[in-house]
């Protein structure tokens, strides 16, 4: 492992090599940053992760004889983060054990693993955004099943074609400027208790035809999971329910839920925001002027940096 300790003498060219942008070799879709930024951003998110193993009591650390392995569990799931000796300790990477391996489908895992490769630890490095995620893990085993297949939407873009979804979904680690009088902008995106989970999800109007991609309609919907009563619906945000395309969303989901009821066994949070994927229409989604809060509604593009998500 690297240690400041010792000295490295680098030429000038060699310098100015890892402080230029560039792709991350063998990653699709890297962000292109420098590799001394992926380097110190991998090791200050090891010392993030660390510091929230010690201080969140649903986390517990583990010991490992592995190199450069931070070993924890949460619920029924060990998980092993490594740094990637290979590329220069400029990636992490997640390894998840579950104690009963026949209950978790093996891609599942997997579709954990690369949420947590592409979106947790890959710039800007947000440590709440770790947070966010061992929250997730922390949901009831029925319901993060249900959430993992709506992260398979994220993490395998062509599924959104395949399924003919009307919207994409991208699940937010950090919370977005939704209602910052609210939500504290910035903080870790997953809230919950052993009743409910609050859950932020950014949809993008999806499958449009060929010269209207541009046009794509941005809305941030904050969903609860009520766990005991089993009903998905959209946060209670008071003011914010002015907003046209929010309210859409409230009516749909309401609408779901009276077709619906609750069938025994069964979470509702999937099929109910893949009904709000395929059939949510808003009142006019080509529209700029629907929202009195410009980071509602707007084209993906300006919604701002994604330290806010």
């Amino acid at each position: 492992m690297w240690a400041a300790a010792i000295p490295t003498v680098l030429t000038a060219k060699a310098f100015d090599d890892i402080c230029r942008p560039a792709n991350l070799a063998g990653v699709n879709n890297s962000s292109l940053v420098s590799p001394l930024h992926r380097f110190l951003g991998c090791v200050f998110m090891r010392r993030q992760l660390q510091h929230i193993i010690k201080s969140e009591e649903f986390l517990t650390l583990m010991t490992t004889g592995e190199p450069s392995v931070i070993a924890f569990r949460v619920e029924s799931l060990v998980c092993k983060v490594s740094i990637n000796q290979e590329n220069s300790f400029q990636s992490l990477h997640l390894k998840i054990i579950p104690d009963d391996p026949n209950y978790w489908q093996q891609d599942h895992l997997q579709i954990i693993q690369k949420f947590f490769d592409n979106k947790v630890v890959s710039p800007p490095y947000r440590p709440y955004a770790i947070l966010g995620f061992c929250r997730l893990l922390h949901c009831p085993p029925d319901t993060l099943k249900n959430i993992i297949q709506l992260m398979s939407f994220e993490v395998h873009p062509e599924l959104v074609i395949q399924n003919n979804l009307k919207w994409s979904i991208s699940l937010c680690l950090t919370i977005p400027p939704v209602a910052p009088n609210v939500f504290p902008v910035g903080q870790a995106g997953i809230i919950g208790n052993k009743e409910k989970i609050l859950i932020f999800m950014h949809l993008t109007r999806a499958n449009l035809a060929q010269g209207q991609e541009a046009q794509a309609v941005s809305i941030v919907v904050p969903v609860v999971y009520n766990i005991t009563q089993n009903q998905t619906s959209l946060a209670s945000l008071q003011k914010e329910l002015n907003n046209s395309a929010l309210h859409a969303v409230q009516q749909h989901l309401s609408r779901w839920a009276a077709a619906n009821m609750s069938v025994p066994g069964r979470c509702s949070i999937l099929p109910a925001i893949r009904d709000l994927l395929m059939n949510l229409t808003l009142p006019n989604e080509t529209g700029f002027a629907m929202s009195s809060n410009p980071s509602m509604l707007q084209p993906p593009n300006q919604l701002g940096p994604q330290t806010a998500m």
